[in-house]
């Protein structure tokens, strides 16, 4: 598991879809915090409810291996906490074929 914590800018909107379409080939999560108040739209591009990512040159993720929390949706930290264990205990049990 990655956790990222982040104000929401990415350098390089192509490499990291890339790298995030490669590591949905491996046993891997990739959770992404956004603290602050800055827009996090990049953020809600790479964690694809709705469909899975697809980098620049068309290849498609074989999962969703991304769950983005923005912090401040959060008052009580035992909530925060309470989602991101949900979302690791899915990803794993994903790639274990529970």
């Amino acid at each position: 598991m990655l956790l990222i914590i982040t104000d929401g800018a990415i350098s390089d909107m192509a490499d990291t879809k890339r790298a995030i379409v490669y590591a949905s080939t491996l046993p891997y999560s990739i959770i992404i915090v956004g603290v602050g108040s800055a827009d996090f739209s990049a953020m809600d591009a790479l964690d694809c409810d709705s469909g899975l990512l697809r980098d620049q040159d068309g290849h498609v993720a074989q999962r969703d291996i991304v769950q983005f929390v923005p912090f401040r949706n959060f008052e009580v930290i035992v909530i925060f906490v309470v989602a991101v264990v949900v979302f690791v205990s899915r990803d794993v049990c994903s790639a274990a074929e529970c």
